[in-house]
């Protein structure tokens, strides 16, 4: 069996050089349960904050809910918290009914970032019944001594916001957290970043990257509260994670003039795969363009819908594999930039018609058929093609249609052992396209014995979906 392995993924790698994208464009919370103050706490008493009418709770939040740029962030939790929520991080909690109420408030946001993921983003405003109560809250929530020494805390002072402390530490969901926070007046404002690169998702080359992203992040956030002072400059710090999405996309879209080739190799670099969304696995082949047009010309004289287009570029991403337990995966992603989103809107609709994924299984099968057959296997059998679902990822921002496709070949291959026995294994040959703007973007599995896995699957293609989004502006 290890032999034979052998065997297939020299012919995984022939069949990957080829180039050829999936359809072939070109190429043929946080929630704690812990105590609030450490025992080393100097004074372990923070003031609690004061109480307001349940009427005046909407001015608290409407102080917060602008900072997020529109569009970027999603909303998924918001509500009261005490001043206990600086120590543990527990959720908002829906104000109680009554005629008056904590005058503090928290809004959390999935923010959209630069890669494709989404940050957990966090937002608070606490009312003290005076500055000097303020001032204590502040130097306690900042002091490493009053969070548990597991947190790992460290605290220094910032430029901007004036007066500001920013605060590093392990939450009690054991996932870092970078926080800023000031006073004005009798208010004490926070602003916190979980970068998803250091919630154990991704590798660790992605959380160093979102490490130092998230402290521009918050601050960045922080200086955009009404109250911070900040210079225009502080304010506008372009090296943030957040993705930088149009509060209002274009809506002719469809008629602007195609995108140059520099445009489209920028773009594509952006937004296909990078080692870290695929912790664990070895890269194969390097990143580069996709040369070989034959499969797609053939694709287009079957399927017969769609006039034969020259991309303005199309890479793939380095290609990566993996041995599992049952098996093995390859996998990678690709990008075309097309002329206009018309053409890549249609592509993509074009890919779900009965006729094309006939071309595509058929187009498919003679290349598995034709580099399988090198390595000893025989019998292949027939291609059994599967259109699989596309549920809209959370990453997807929702501006314009969302337009996906996604379909899974099979084919069973046989193959003798040494004692003369007929073994049978399956391969498997998956895809996944989403079309943004003018670009198509691929996302491309080549599994043995088990299909790709579900799980990173998903996250692949929430990855990808998000990139692509959160580039696009940039086409």
């Amino acid at each position: 069996m290890g032999l034979l392995l052998v065997g297939l993924l020299g012919a995984l790698l022939a069949l990957l050089s080829t180039r050829t994208a999936w359809f072939d464009l070109e190429g043929g919370g946080a929630q704690a349960g812990a105590a609030p103050f450490a025992d080393g706490c100097p004074r372990r008493k923070v003031p609690e904050v004061a109480r307001i009418a349940a009427h005046d709770l909407p001015a608290l939040r409407d102080v917060l809910s602008p900072i997020m740029p529109p569009r970027v962030g999603r909303v998924y939790e918001a509500g009261t918290i005490t001043t206990a929520n600086l120590f543990s991080d527990n959720e908002p909690e829906a104000s109680p009914p009554g005629s008056s109420t904590s005058a503090a408030y928290e809004v959390r946001w999935w923010a959209l970032d630069r890669d494709g993921g989404e940050d957990d983003v966090g937002a608070d405003v606490l009312e003290f019944a005076n500055e000097s109560e303020a001032d204590d809250a502040l130097a306690l929530a900042t002091s490493p001594d009053c969070h548990s020494p597991h947190s790992h805390a460290a605290a220094h002072t910032l430029r901007f916001p004036a007066g500001a402390s920013e605060l590093t530490w392990l939450n009690p969901d054991r996932a870092w957290e970078r926080d800023v926070m000031f006073v004005r007046a009798s208010r004490l404002y926070r602003v916190g970043d979980v970068p998803p690169g250091l919630l154990g998702v991704t590798g660790p080359e992605q959380s160093r990257l979102e490490w130092q992203r998230a402290a521009l992040t918050a601050r960045k956030l922080a200086c955009a509260l009404p109250a911070a002072g900040c210079p225009a400059a502080a304010a506008s710090s372009p090296n943030t994670s957040l993705a930088d999405l149009p509060s209002n996309p274009t809506a002719g879209a469809a008629a602007a003039p195609p995108p140059s080739a520099a445009q489209a190799i920028a773009y594509a670099h952006a937004v296909n795969m990078r080692s870290y969304d695929v912790p664990g696995m070895t890269q194969l082949a390097r990143e580069g363009p996709t040369r070989d047009r034959a499969y797609w010309e053939g694709f287009v004289r079957c399927a017969g819908e769609l006039p034969p287009t020259r991309t303005v570029a199309t890479i793939h991403s380095p290609e990566f594999a993996e041995r599992t337990r049952d098996g093995y995966e390859v996998v990678y992603t690709t990008v075309a930039v097309l002329p206009s989103s018309a053409l890549a809107a249609r592509y993509v609709q074009l890919d779900s018609s009965e006729r094309a994924r006939s071309c595509i299984a058929a187009s498919v099968g003679r290349v598995l058929h034709a580099y399988l057959g090198k390595t000893g296997l025989r019998d292949l059998g027939d291609v059994a093609l599967t259109p699989q679902p596309t549920p809209v990822p959370r990453s997807y921002r929702g501006a314009g249609p969302y337009r996906a496709t996604a379909l899974r070949i099979a084919v069973q291959a046989t193959y003798a052992t040494s004692a003369d026995r007929r073994m049978r294994l399956p391969v498997y040959v998956q895809g996944f396209a989403v079309a943004r703007g003018p670009a198509v973007v691929e996302l491309t599995s080549l599994t043995l014995g088990q299909p790709f896995r579900e799980d990173r699957q998903r996250f692949l293609e929430a990855q990808m979906v998000g990139s692509a989004e959160a580039n696009e502006a940039s086409l």
